[in-house]
């Protein structure tokens, strides 16, 4: 990146304002000035400017920026600039909820580590950019070392305790979120294959979104997209709808793929096309699973069973319904049967996770792989001479969206060891590549 002054890179311990490049998350504290071992009392606090950028014009802009303006500070603190590529950085980005760049954080060292945010500014924002360095200086000027956050904080202050809401007020805000969700799991059926991003396919509005619509377009599908700058409730609520902290978001056939990195791994590995075409793609493009559209306030027709009918149709009735149907209906009886369903689904993932000592939950079968990311870890497993069982969960919608809530891992393939989750395809990889003597099965824990 074109800057107005050569990075240098992160010290053992930052004492200076010149700007330093980021390479290795472990490398923060000392980049943002955290001396090694406990701080003196008294001593100053270390403050930084961590920059997130591509190679983007706005990007150089906003290096210039920091760099004039924590040149013309009138204070005797040092105010450390570090710069992060945000593309060769994943874990810095998943840690901050990057979402966008250029991306300026204010932060404070912590005393044994890590460091706290202050603020943020997102964009070529020069004012706010003054702004936020005054305020940071201001924090430092009235600070000890002794009032440092603790190490891996993410907020100085504690909000304001408020009272309970009332109950009216939680019931809406209940109805709101249930809104919101069936708004998402319709917005990601919208289309086969669904692109969240900033901007739009001929306006990205950051890099990420750049990049991942060069590699979709350079595989020929059609493809959808939603701008969530212009939706702020979108963009919130799909951060927990996907358990997935960043954008852009891809979606193909309604289920959850993944960000620029694992889109950038299967174009890489050739799958790209192939992921943008599964089954999932031809349901979605055939309306299954698509949830029926409800306009607000209005009820959804039922059958006298309380499940709703197929799409276009009408719900018939051979007259009243008996009392103890009726009772079936009310909103209580069907949150306890929702508590059933949920407590039944559990106890069968429970039983699924152990099936086998070692338990592969991927798309296909170890001879027939239905996506890239399931034939690699089918190969790493196999390579290291082990035995495992799989599940292929295509063939269940239950617990393919079920499992993902069990692990708190949005995407597949997840492996498991005596009914633990270890991780995905990347987490495999890693630790085969680190494996010493007795390979992966080894570092598993298992036989070969």
């Amino acid at each position: 990146m074109a800057t107005t002054a050569a990075g240098t890179a992160a010290p053992t311990h930052n004492t200076s304002s010149h700007p330093v490049d980021l390479h290795d998350g472990a490398d923060l504290p000392a980049a943002v000035g955290t001396p090694p071992g406990e701080s003196s009392p008294g001593a100053p606090l270390p403050l930084a400017l961590i920059l997130f950028h591509d190679n983007s014009p706005p990007s150089q802009q906003v290096d210039k920026v920091l760099v004039a303006v924590v040149s013309t500070l009138n204070t005797p603190l040092i105010v450390r600039i570090v710069r992060v590529a945000a593309a060769s950085a994943s874990d810095l980005v998943a840690r901050f909820s990057i979402d966008a760049v250029p991306t300026v954080l204010a932060v404070v060292g912590g005393g044994t580590g890590g460091v706290t945010v202050r603020g943020r500014v997102v964009g070529a924002d020069v004012p706010a950019l003054r702004t936020l360095t005054d305020d940071l200086v201001a924090f430092g000027t009235s600070a000890t070392a002794g009032d440092a956050p603790a190490a891996g904080a993410k907020a100085v202050t504690a909000p304001t305790p408020e009272a309970a809401p009332p109950a009216a007020a939680t019931a809406d805000s209940d109805d709101g979120d249930a809104a919101l969700h069936t708004r998402l799991a319709a917005l990601v059926r919208r289309s086969p294959v669904m692109l969240f991003m900033k901007g739009t396919p001929d306006a990205p509005r950051c890099g990420f979104s750049r990049q991942i619509v060069a590699l979709l377009r350079d595989t020929g599908v059609p493809f959808d997209t939603f701008d969530i700058l212009g939706d702020q409730a979108v963009r919130a609520g799909l951060k927990e709808y996907a358990k997935w902290p960043t954008f852009p978001q891809l979606y193909v056939g309604g289920e959850f793929v993944g960000g620029l990195d694992v889109v950038k791994e299967l174009a890489a590995e050739g799958e790209l096309a192939a992921e943008l075409a599964t089954p999932a793609t031809e349901a979605a493009t055939a309306g299954a699973e698509t949830p029926p559209v409800v306009a607000a306030g209005a009820e959804q027709a039922t059958t006298p069973n309380g499940v709703a009918p197929p799409n276009g149709q009408a719900a018939t009735s051979d007259g009243d319904a008996p009392a103890a149907e009726a009772a079936a209906s009310t909103p209580a009886a069907t949150a306890a049967a929702d508590d059933d369903g949920a407590a039944a689904l559990h106890t069968r993932l429970a039983a699924l996770v152990r099936r086998d000592p070692v338990m592969l939950f991927m798309k296909g079968t170890p001879d027939a792989p239905r996506c890239g990311f399931s034939r690699q870890i089918v190969a790493l497993l196999r390579a290291a001479g082990m035995s495992f069982g799989t599940f292929d969960i295509l063939g269940d919608p239950a617990v393919r969206a079920g499992l993902k809530a069990y692990s708190q891992w949005p995407t597949y393939p997840q492996l498991y060891v005596g009914g633990e989750f270890v991780g995905g395809l990347d987490v495999v990889k890693e630790m085969a590549a680190e494996a010493g003597e007795g390979g992966l099965a080894a570092e598993l824990g298992v036989a070969a």
